[in-house]
């Protein structure tokens, strides 16, 4: 049964359970629900813990679990997904059209997480007005799971969210979720290639409909970045940019399932005209396994970007190429058609792929999360991000 445990006292946390559900052999699920917890104040969240639990078997893991709490005025329309699984890419058609109205409080890049913000920071969720005149807080619960073996395994998820002491917040924390380098993910067979964008305060919002997080207008102090890319990512590399073209390197990874984070022991301010730019790199089938997928069209190597789709006039989506593993000319992988895959079709060969990104695990992604809080305007130079 679908759980989501309302705190009885102002200093309880919040426990949320995903249930059990199933992945199928050698492949990857992404699910995601949505729970209502019964909330008559704000609750301020200090910190996470989130176990990702299966059924042993070698080979499986947890790839990714992100954590939103609705902050607009349709609770209602969530009312469908409301204690259901439902398979999805990222949680973008569950719910309500409000894409935006979704604030990233909790993840995990690993199995096992916990972590706390610094002293005196806190996350703020507000209940909201549901249709009987109660008041809740919505999450939406999103698990991505990688089966590389044999058979079926059972995962779950629960999180926890920890409460803030009362009377110790001093400023209301944000995420940074950084997610339009995806879109120029493009890496030919047997090649290398980067993609990547940046982030600072005053940018256009691009990718705040897309399950990105939105940015700052105004000045931020930022508390951490990490990075987050799939096998085929070499490199994650995040620079900090001043207004005069200066840079500062902020943050390198090589390894990309244990990314680590960036914690600076004094906030980073980042003015409007400022930026943390980040840059992904790659390989594909190098040293790395080279990327396969079903045939389209004769001769055309498959696989498209996000830059190419919407350049074809596809709309912003996926163009991955349908995964395959054993390359040839009569694939049993490849058949013409395939439901998860609407309105495109296969001539049966299994051949080299480009490499762009996709929701699973056999494609690639240049994300930058990380935390923030808002500068204060009126302090003093050099004193806008104390606490």
């Amino acid at each position: 049964m679908l759980a989501g445990a309302a705190p009885t006292a102002a200093r309880r946390p919040i426990t949320l359970r995903f249930p059990r559900f199933t992945v199928p052999p050698n492949q990857d699920r992404e699910v995601c629900t949505f729970v209502r917890v019964p909330m008559r104040a704000a609750f301020d969240v200090a910190g996470q813990v989130v176990v990702s639990a299966t059924v042993a078997a070698k080979g499986s893991t947890s790839h990714h679990f992100l954590l939103y709490a609705y902050t607009g005025k349709d609770l209602e329309g969530f009312r469908p997904w409301e204690g259901q699984i439902v398979d999805s890419k990222a949680c973008l058609d569950v719910g309500p059209a409000d894409a935006t109205s979704r604030v990233l409080i909790a993840g995990a890049q690993t199995p096992r997480s916990k972590g706390r913000l610094r002293r005196g920071l806190a996350l703020r969720l507000e209940p909201t007005a549901t249709a009987d005149g109660a008041r809740a807080v919505g999450f939406l619960l999103d698990s991505h799971w990688i089966n590389s073996s044999a058979g079926p395994v059972t995962g779950a998820v629960k999180v926890k969210l920890l409460p803030a002491r009362p009377g110790s917040v001093k400023r209301y924390a944000k995420p940074i979720f950084e997610v339009v380098g995806n879109a120029f993910i493009d890496v030919p067979p047997h090649a290398t290639s980067e993609a990547g964008w940046w982030w600072g305060p005053g940018q256009a919002n691009l990718g705040g409909g897309i399950g990105g997080a939105d940015v700052p207008s105004g000045p931020a102090c930022v508390v951490s970045v990490t990075g987050h890319m799939h096998q085929w990512g070499t490199r994650f590399l995040a620079t900090y940019v001043d207004a005069s073209g200066g840079r500062q390197a902020l943050y390198e990874n090589f390894d990309y399932d244990h990314p680590g984070q960036r914690l600076f022991a004094r906030p980073l301010l980042v003015r409007p005209g400022e930026r943390i730019e980040y840059r992904c790199e790659y390989e594909n089938g190098i040293q790395r396994p080279q990327r396969l997928g079903c045939e389209e069209e004769p001769g055309v190597i498959p696989g498209r970007s996000i830059l190419a789709t919407l350049g074809a006039g596809d709309g912003l989506t996926s163009g991955a190429a349908k995964p395959c593993f054993r390359p040839g000319d009569a694939s049993a992988e490849c058949q013409a058609t395939d439901p998860a895959y609407p309105g495109r079709r296969f001539t049966g060969r299994c051949v080299e792929a480009r490499l762009v990104f996709g929701f699973t695990s056999r494609d690639e992604m240049c994300i930058l999360p990380g935390t923030y809080y808002d500068a204060d305007p009126h302090a003093a130079p050099g004193h806008e991000c104390d606490l």
